[in-house]
């Protein structure tokens, strides 16, 4: 048997990923037997495994095809297996080291023995939407604050750019003249940018009237 990986379930069950006759397998128990799964039928990848469980308890596993000299991923979808390789340029792999994010993203470390460095690979969700918040309407001169939402909500650090030069998630807004103006920010990760606009009215007066009630009082 080649290198293994236990990991626990919030059960306290255990799951292990481990190598054997060049294949690679996957075993849990339920609490009251073992149950065990191919993961990848290739031969020669029952090398090197990292073993981590999402918070469906689904396992992802990170491991060495030594017929490929490279790094592949593994994960259980709720249905069937899915397997890729992350890395295949030059002789990767070696003692990798998996871990998942809070979204359940995995995160890889590994060796890279053709040029002797340390190796990270993720998987990076780039911008996929951009959302301006704030009032469409304005007077002449009066300020306004807005707020852009980028999408994903958890990933790599954003950085936002609006029109006005300002940088970060909220700038603020003016303008002397009536008319309609666009307010556009850009989202940059590093996998990706995304950009959102907002069309604003500026009114000669403030467009909202304040009505205060009528009490009549009895003679």
């Amino acid at each position: 048997m080649g290198p293994r990986s236990l990991a626990l379930a919030a059960s306290g069950h255990p799951h292990i990923a481990y190598g054997q006759d060049h294949l690679y397998y996957y075993a849990r128990h339920d609490g009251s037997a073992w149950h065990l799964e191919t993961v990848d039928e290739s031969w020669g990848v029952g090398r090197y495994t990292s073993l981590a469980l999402d918070t469906f308890g689904r396992p992802h596993i990170g491991y060495f095809d030594w017929t490929n000299y490279a790094l592949k991923y593994a994960r259980f979808d709720g249905a069937a297996w899915q397997v890729e390789t992350v890395d295949g340029a030059g002789y990767v792999g070696y003692d990798n080291s998996l871990a998942l994010d809070a979204v359940g993203r995995p995160h890889i470390g590994y060796s890279d023995e053709t040029n002797g460095d340390l190796k990270y690979a993720h998987v990076c969700a780039p911008v996929t939407g951009v959302q301006v918040v704030g009032t469409t309407a304005l007077g002449v001169n009066q300020a306004g604050t807005y707020r852009a939402e980028a999408e994903p909500f958890s990933g790599p650090p954003i950085t936002y750019t609006w029109d006005n030069g300002t940088l970060g998630p909220t700038a603020a807004y003016s303008w002397p003249a009536t008319g309609t103006y666009a307010i556009t920010v850009t989202a940059t990760n590093p996998c990706g940018t995304g950009r959102g606009e907002l069309q604003v009215r500026v009114l000669s007066e403030w467009p909202y009237s304040v009505y205060l009630p009528l009490v009549l009082r009895s003679p």
